[in-house]
């Protein structure tokens, strides 16, 4: 090699170790040509020792050490009058020889990389089986068979046309132009009696007195008759705008019925509003029989948006629900001769239907959602039982594709299996049933929490198909925001018979047990003890009221915050002080 190559700055640092820059020294010790050019050897042997050299696969410097040491071992052969055929022909077979030294070097390695070389064994095991599963776990694919939305559409449809309301109530809504999205001039569907937009959602009612009719001829008609899907109600291009073209669907699976469209929240207030803004006008023009079909009315289109329907439906139901019991109280407290006993005892008896959360609040729903999702996120081998796929709808779903194909497979290996999860989650929402089926001061939620806890990390969910199971309601707050309701149903229930009671015999009676059987068929229980609920007269009007948290009775002192009482918790922190007023309730 000439002067000029070597004495380069770049020829030194590129044969120069890291330890020697690390000590300020710049060597050129690694260039393995120099000791062979600058031994005095026969070019024979020169050649030998590189390629003995180059077969080791050894680190540089190992190499470095191992070309001085073939050097040595041959200028002693030839010091000692060997000739270098002679010397080469005792040298044995080249590639023997390569093996033995490496070995010999590698022996020689510092602990750690001995450590290390031992363990990349294993590691290059599980990286095989790793990319085994992984092929086996993207030639998994669902096979979704049962079509979830036509069998509930199947049901909708066998409702003869005349019996559906949503015919009537898209009328309606077209016409008052409470459509998804609020127009600037539509009025405040959302108003309720003292708020600022109250006036004037009334003066809307006011004229639109066709629409008034569609509403309550719906309203009146057994079934909402909404039907679900790509080609259902809920694409209606002239009501709702459309955002987004309806989705291709395959005719044997069907759509996704988590991707479904419901009955829009916005709409179904509108038509509440209406309702109850005139019934507020029929008051105020005492027309009683006009004022009768509006609270009718409200009381059915609640019925019909919780029949068979999917939750949150449900809890828009409570709510409407909630909106008749307004307009009935206002009605029985203000001006309470509106409308006749023989009305009042109907309506009575109409109201006292749900005896429980469970004939409010069902899970149906929730349970085919969850066997459409399990079929459509499972392989299925035919007796009930899969793996999970790249599909899954329980697994997040990575945005970046190469993440996707890393992390799904580790995610597919620690999920459970279709069976099992299908089974944690029946007993699970069979559990949840029974429960909704009874008064909350008879549930034991707290071992179904527990048992759902222990479902989650039995299953390893919480790493894996943690959709599953952590998204399913929570069914005992909703089972107390039902019961909070029908204690109020039952209070006005009671205040019904009470008021027909007193224009019988002119005054109200001193105990509630006087109403039954002609007016009550019982006395309402309370819904916190089981116990009768509590009545007295406070300056000659009826007050009816539950016990409450407390299970003491403080003669019908409300709360400080007026729902507080409504608790089912033995020992709730801090205890309320104070009864739950069943009636009245308004201020």
């Amino acid at each position: 090699m000439s002067d000029t190559m070597e004495q380069t700055v770049f020829y030194k640092m590129r044969y120069t170790p890291m330890r020697d820059f690390l000590r300020g020294q710049i060597t050129a010790r690694m260039d393995l040509r120099r000791p062979l050019e600058e031994a005095n050897l026969a070019p024979s042997i020169k050649q030998l020792i590189q390629r003995v050299v180059s077969r080791t696969r050894l680190w540089r410097l190992e190499k470095l050490d191992v070309m001085y040491e073939l050097i040595d071992h041959f200028t002693q052969g030839i010091a000692s009058g060997a000739s270098p055929e002679q010397l080469i022909k005792a040298f044995g077979d080249e590639s023997q020889a390569s093996t033995l030294i490496r070995r010999s070097k590698r022996r020689n390695r510092p602990l750690p990389w001995q450590v290390l070389r031992i363990a990349c064994w294993p590691m290059a095991a599980l990286l095989v089986f790793y990319i085994g599963f992984a092929v086996y776990f993207f030639a998994g694919q669902p096979s979704p068979r049962v079509n979830y939305v036509a069998i509930i559409n199947q049901a909708i449809e066998k409702t003869p046309l005349k019996e559906r309301a949503w015919p009537m109530y898209r009328r309606a809504l077209l016409g008052l132009g409470a459509v998804q999205r609020q127009p600037a001039s539509s009025p405040p569907f959302e108003a309720q009696p003292g708020w600022k937009q109250w006036p004037q959602l009334l003066e809307f009612v006011k004229h639109h007195p066709s629409e008034l009719e569609a509403i309550r001829e719906g309203a009146s008609r057994p079934a909402l008759g909404f039907v679900f899907g790509a080609g259902g109600s809920g694409y209606d291009a002239e009501l709702w705008p459309p955002e987004q073209k309806p989705p291709v669907i395959d005719p044997v699976a069907g759509q996704e019925l988590t991707t479904v469209r419901l009955p829009s929240l916005w709409s179904l207030r509108a038509i509440t509003a209406v309702l109850a803004a005139d019934a507020t006008l029929a008051r105020e023009a005492h027309d009683g029989k006009r004022l009768l079909r509006d609270m009718n009315s409200i009381l059915g289109l609640s019925k019909q948006v919780g029949e068979n329907a999917p939750l949150l439906c449900e809890l828009v139901s409570l709510s409407i629900y909630d909106a008749a019991l307004d307009q009935i109280e206002r009605t029985l407290r203000e001006d309470p001769a509106l409308i006749e006993s023989k009305d009042w005892m109907t309506l009575a008896n109409r109201l006292s239907a749900p005896k429980v959360a469970g004939d409010l609040i069902t899970i149906e729903w929730e349970r085919m959602w969850f066997d459409d999702m399990l079929q459509r996120s499972f392989t299925d081998d035919g007796s009930g039982n899969g793996r999970v796929t790249p599909q899954s709808m329980f697994l997040p779903q990575p945005k970046n594709i190469w993440l996707k194909k890393v992390v799904k497979p580790a995610e597919g290996l620690l999920s459970t299996s279709r069976q099992r999860l299908a089974k944690e989650y029946t007993q699970l929402s069979d559990r949840a049933a029974a429960n909704l089926k009874l008064p909350s001061r008879d549930t034991d939620w707290s071992s179904f929490q527990d048992d759902l806890m222990q479902s989650r990390i039995s299953m390893r969910a919480l790493i894996s198909l943690n959709a599953a199971l952590i998204s399913m309601p929570d069914y005992q707050r909703l089972q107390e925001t039902a019961e909070r309701y029908l204690g109020r149903r039952d209070g006005l229930v009671a205040g019904i018979a009470l008021e027909v009671f007193r224009r019988e015999h002119g005054k109200y009676p001193e105990d509630l047990n006087v109403l039954v059987p002609q007016l009550l068929p019982d006395v309402p229980a309370d819904r916190i003890t089981g116990n009768p609920v509590r009545y007295r007269l406070v300056d000659a009007r009826p007050l009816v009221y539950s016990v409450g948290a407390d299970r003491k009775d403080d003669g019908g002192r409300p709360t400080a915050k007026r729902e507080a009482a409504a608790n089912w918790d033995a020992k709730p922190v801090p205890m309320p002080d104070g009864d739950w007023l069943l009636y009245p309730t308004l201020k």
